[in-house]
């Protein structure tokens, strides 16, 4: 399932792409479906070009029918990103803590703009295979796999948004 996410801010672009490459973790009182998001590797490729992993901890909010499958701790997830200063880019590949092997998430976000405003273009794909999951009777293998992809969206989806108001809120110095 593909989805997309245009989003504009009322600062520069310089700036909007160096507090989301740089300053993620700072953002989190801004984040109300997050805890917590943890840096775990910062490598330069070259000129120009970053590998973060970041870690990002969610809120508790499982619905009912998945709470046997899914545990609050298993709330979050892993962002594999490689930023590019030269095309204003980050590729990325969420690895979620829970059906880690089940889920694929995996995009690119690209900003624009000038001295004055900011255009995000945030893009994914999230792909399910939960029919071969263990623990998932067959039959339930598709109500599952719906839910789950609400869940894994209803994570992401938002949160991408609302990183955007965070810094929005940071710049502003709030």
């Amino acid at each position: 399932m593909h989805f997309e996410v245009i989003d504009h801010l009322p600062f520069p672009l310089k700036d909007v792409f160096t507090t989301m490459r740089d300053k993620l973790p700072e953002l989190v009182p801004h984040l109300p479906d997050v805890r917590k998001i943890e840096c775990v590797e910062r490598t330069e490729l070259g000129p120009g070009k970053l590998r973060l992993v970041n870690h990002w901890y969610a809120e508790d909010k499982i619905p009912g029918t998945l709470k046997k499958f899914i545990s609050a701790d298993q709330l979050g997830w892993i962002d594999y990103a490689e930023w590019d200063d030269a095309t204003m880019s980050v590729s990325y590949r969420l690895e979620m803590m829970f059906f880690r092997e089940y889920v694929d998430v995996r995009g690119k976000n690209t900003f624009a703009g000038d001295d004055k405003e900011s255009t995000v273009t945030l893009n994914g794909d999230l792909n399910l295979d939960l029919a071969k999951h263990p623990m998932i009777p067959r039959l339930l293998a598709r109500t599952i796999t719906g839910q789950v992809e609400k869940l894994v969206l209803a994570l992401i989806k938002p949160n991408l948004v609302k990183v955007n108001r965070g810094i929005e809120k940071h710049l502003r110095g709030e």
